[in-house]
């Protein structure tokens, strides 16, 4: 004899009473009721996380503990401090103008504030500019441009960009009391301009020279105050915002590495 059960509405049944449900019975679950699905982050938006992270944490935690000291009077607010703090800040600021120019390359913007630009001052303006900020080092800048009164035509604050990140890379591997070099001639067949930033450190191996600007390629060049790998990846893109290109060169026995930024002849 079969025995048919009648189920008690749900809301009938006593608290804690166990609702059997048979196995083969679906249950409808509202989406909203659903568990978030993780989604995975790719390697590249996860090496961006963690090398901005790293790089965040090192001025943030300086400029903190500089200013907790001064705060409670352990140390004075002399020049030399508040240098100190305004270095780690502007370190702060260039990482975050990083960020926004790999996100306006991601976007595709790129537009171009075309004029002509004296050379030889521009390149002494940028040595001086940094000289300034990095004075510890004692380092020594040397300018050379021929002819005297060379040109080109270009966004100057795109290219500022590119020869304050290629000296500012230069600087972090430079030996105290090295020389930074800036020079900039006519390419030999007289269709473009080249610059070129050396330094009087370790070098770039061959077998880096490819990827070094790559984002975040680091290389194994030592690097005494870290670096997310972005700086050169921005160079890189804007030489070729202006149809130019960007590449380590082969440079004298001893005088550490050259980086040559290649800029055609443009239209004003």
């Amino acid at each position: 004899m079969d025995e048919t059960i009648e189920l008690a509405p749900l809301g009938a049944l006593p608290q804690g009473a166990p609702v059997a449900t048979p196995e083969s019975a679906p249950v409808a679950v509202p989406a909203g009721m659903l568990p978030p699905v993780p989604r995975s982050i790719d390697p590249t938006s996860r090496d961006l996380i963690a090398n901005v992270s790293h790089e965040l944490r090192t001025p943030v935690t300086a400029l903190q503990a500089q200013l907790e000291n001064m705060a409670d009077g352990v140390t004075p607010a002399t020049p030399a401090t508040l240098n100190a703090a305004l270095d780690h800040t502007a370190r702060l600021t260039r990482l975050i103008a990083y960020l926004l120019d790999l996100s306006r390359q991601d976007a595709g913007a790129s537009g171009l504030d075309m004029t002509v630009i004296p050379v030889g001052d521009f390149l002494e303006d940028c040595a001086h500019e940094l000289a300034m900020t990095d004075a510890a080092k004692d380092l020594r800048y040397l300018v050379e441009v021929a002819p005297d009164d060379l040109t080109v035509v270009a966004d100057e604050e795109r290219i500022r960009q590119i020869i304050l990140n290629l000296v500012t890379n230069a600087i972090k591997h430079s030996p105290r009391g090295g020389r930074i070099t800036l020079a900039a001639q006519r390419t030999p067949c007289n269709t473009g301009t080249w610059v070129d930033v050396s330094d009087e450190g370790p070098g770039i191996p061959e077998e880096e020279r490819a990827q070094v600007f790559e984002r975040f390629n680091t290389g194994s060049r030592p690097r005494g105050s870290g670096g997310t790998g972005i700086g050169l990846a921005i160079v890189r893109w804007a030489a070729e915002l202006h149809g130019g290109t960007v590449e380590v060169v082969d440079a004298p026995v001893g005088s550490g590495a050259t980086v040559r930024l290649s800029l055609p002849d443009l239209a004003a």
